[in-house]
């Protein structure tokens, strides 16, 4: 896992902290929520929500649902949930 995360992020990876889907939420709120480039409607909760396109700022529990979804196809190709894409992308790092 520290390898993944270091190749992913491009940084040195010192200490490692396993959180649940309820910490990586709570974790997005404190850093004051994530901006993402929404490509396509994501649905949200099951009130029939949708995470509309554009650049959002997201809150922890948008994030998640956001992270958990498997919309955008042409993001496979690298390796992971093509949600993470862009949420790697939000560090301001690059893959290696």
């Amino acid at each position: 896992m520290k390898q993944a995360v270091e190749g992913t992020l491009g940084l040195p990876v010192h200490y490692v902290v396993v959180i649940d889907l309820d910490g990586f939420s709570d974790l997005v709120d404190a850093l004051g929520g994530v901006t993402i480039r929404i490509t396509e409607p994501i649905p949200i909760g099951s009130g029939g929500g949708l995470l509309e396109p554009g650049l959002r700022r997201l809150d922890g529990y948008e994030a998640l649902w956001y992270a958990r979804s498997r919309t955008d196809l042409r993001e496979r190709r690298v390796g992971c949930s093509p949600s993470w894409v862009p949420l790697r992308r939000a560090t301001g790092r690059r893959s290696r």
